[in-house]
């Protein structure tokens, strides 16, 4: 009776230890700091960087150079500017994020710091959204598993197009895909990726916008925006809403036949002609023909369902 007794205590304490734990681990961290692989720490400033090794570059961009550098035995991610002609994009980005730090978005990555013309985020190891399909194929997912993603990008969309913003860097389907981070979070939001670079949205507060001062070519951008068609006055959000089925094609497609497609990923006949019909309404050469990205998630999310 007493070994019972004893073993049950053992369990009962074992259960408590790991709800403690856990809940320690994902408890959010307090004002002032950010979490790091189940740590809590201070925004980091430029006395942080005297501790920071530099591991190698991640990418060279017109804006602003990436290098993945440790802090404190652990991989973070520097960004900093290239060239002073770039400092107002390079300044849109740090306020944006900034802005978005104190809400503590979960669609868009954390800033963890800053020092002088450099800033500091978390790193995630799977890189960008142009590996996306490379991650899926390895891991045999299906067309659920790809359809998840398709949902994360378009709320994103959402929540940007609720505050006023339209995705400007987007001029084509890898420039698109670079935007966004895969995060695979085993946090409570199961966040599957996140927005990166924010030095690029203008805001349609005061009506229409345009994206740059360059022409603006190809079949990836919404016609409002092409040269030499672009509108005198601008153009607004749905631009982005152009884009999705591009994007939502290129993370579900497969390279072999449509019959072969359907068998491997388990989608349904009724489901592709669903799928089709609202990216169809995405590609309406009328803007205001458009569905809205909210009505878009509800629509993938519908398709889903079907699946159960």
């Amino acid at each position: 009776m007493a070994l019972k007794f004893f073993t049950f205590s053992c369990l009962v304490i074992l259960i408590i230890l790991f709800y403690v734990v856990n809940f320690q681990f994902k408890t959010k961290c307090s004002t002032g700091q950010f979490r790091l692989y189940n740590g809590c720490y201070s925004y980091l400033d430029c006395n942080d960087v005297k501790q920071m090794n530099p591991i190698r570059i991640l990418a060279r961009g017109t804006v602003k150079n990436v290098w993945l550098v440790e802090w404190n035995h652990q991989p973070l991610v520097m960004s900093t500017l290239t060239m002073s002609v770039y400092k107002e994009d390079f300044q849109a980005n740090i306020e944006n994020l900034l802005r978005f730090r104190m809400n503590k978005n979960p669609f868009i990555i954390e800033l963890i710091g800053n020092c002088g013309q450099s800033i500091f985020t978390p790193y995630y190891p799977l890189g960008d959204m142009n590996n996306l399909r490379r991650i899926l194929a390895i891991r045999k997912s299906n067309f659920n598993n790809r359809l998840l993603y398709c949902i994360e990008y378009v709320k994103i969309l959402q929540f940007l197009h609720q505050n006023s913003m339209v995705m400007c860097d987007s001029n084509d389907l890898t420039k698109t895909l670079s935007q966004y981070l895969i995060t695979d979070d085993d946090d409570d939001d199961d966040r599957l990726i996140i927005m990166n670079d924010l030095d690029a949205l203008p805001n349609t507060n005061h009506g229409p916008i345009k994206c740059g001062h360059r022409p603006i070519v190809g079949d990836f951008v919404a016609p409002e925006q092409r040269y030499p068609n672009t509108y005198d006055d601008g153009y607004d959000h749905k631009t982005d809403i152009w884009k999705v089925p591009d994007v939502c094609h290129w993370i579900i497609k497969d390279d072999d036949d449509d019959d072969d497609q359907l068998r491997k990923l388990k989608i349904t006949l009724f489901q592709q002609r669903l799928l089709d019909w609202i990216h169809q309404k995405c590609k309406s050469p009328k803007s205001i023909e458009r569905p809205e990205a909210m009505e878009i998630v509800k629509f993938y999310k519908f398709i889903l369902s079907l699946s159960k």
